[in-house]
């Protein structure tokens, strides 16, 4: 599956460069994981059917009763179609550099940010209330108005966003702020992995949402853990069933799914190669 770059991939060659790019986007094909590099951050307003984001840390699904605020990196983006079979969404690109603009006047820099958790930075969901599905509104018409449609107009409607949540929610401003500084790369890489590794994802995915190449990603995983991910990932997985089927008394046919196997029987023998016996054996014998 290829790498969508936004808002390169969707945009116009007369917004090239602006800091805030406003884009109505709508689709009659529903996708799944599609593999999303975020340039600019991005705030996803959904008009009709769902979008589910798959994320370094989690995962977060919206439609039209929330909307959605992504750092920029990578992420794995699905979007389902309404029952009508459409797909629409307001995209509302922001660039580093509007964020910091916005955060360096004079309201806002004297105001106390507190710790930043250097593993909160993820996207963020918020209720959509009757302000929100009006500015949604304003922001359709804004975008089809060339009156409007400037990067005048949408640093206001940028900045008024911003403040409304802001208004609503004081420690938003250390959410924020924390997306513009960077991190800790191996603690990073550790703290994902240990999340990810019961969820169905493959090794690619794993260093995509990483924001790594692949041969990046093997090189530090295998500084980090001291094993090749495959390996380290199998060998994790197995004690975790060891330990629910010894501690916690499940049989294998309880917890297969849990831990990423397709079927009951594939789990068994991967089991019985770790452990040399099969799941009802090693019971047994406890």
């Amino acid at each position: 599956m290829r790498e969508i770059i936004l808002p390169d991939e969707i945009n116009n060659e007369s917004c090239l460069g602006e800091d805030i790019i406003v884009i109505p986007y709508e689709s009659k094909k529903p996708s799944t994981k599609t593999k999303i590099i975020l340039d600019y951050y991005l705030f996803s307003f959904i008009i009709d059917g769902e979008k589910t984001v798959d994320y370094a840390s989690g995962t977060l699904s919206i439609n039209n009763k929330n909307f959605l605020f992504l750092p920029y990196g990578n992420s794995l983006m699905s979007e389902k179609l309404a029952h009508h079979g459409h797909y629409r969404s307001l995209l509302f690109f922001v660039s580093r550099n509007a964020f910091l603009s916005f955060f360096n006047n004079q309201r806002f820099y004297n105001r106390p940010r507190g710790l930043v958790n250097i593993f909160d930075f993820k996207p963020k969901s918020f209720s959509v209330d009757s302000y929100i599905t009006n500015f949604i509104a304003g922001m359709q018409i804004a975008s089809s108005d060339s009156k409007l449609n400037n990067k005048d107009f949408y640093w206001v409607k940028f900045s008024e966003l911003v403040t409304y949540l802001l208004c609503k929610d004081k420690h938003l401003e250390s959410y924020f702020v924390q997306t513009f500084q960077g991190w800790n790369e191996d603690a990073y890489l550790r703290k994902i992995v240990n999340i990810q590794m019961y969820n169905r994802i493959t090794v690619e995915e794993l260093a995509f949402l990483c924001n790594m190449s692949l041969s990046t990603f093997k090189r530090k995983f295998l500084k980090a853990f001291g094993e090749a991910p495959k390996q380290w990932i199998f060998k994790a997985r197995m004690k975790k069933a060891a330990d629910l089927l010894k501690n916690q008394g499940l049989t294998a046919s309880e917890i297969y799914e849990d831990l990423c196997y397709d079927n009951l029987s594939s789990f068994v023998q991967a089991f019985k190669q770790y452990y040399g016996v099969t799941p009802k054996k090693f019971q047994m014998s406890l």
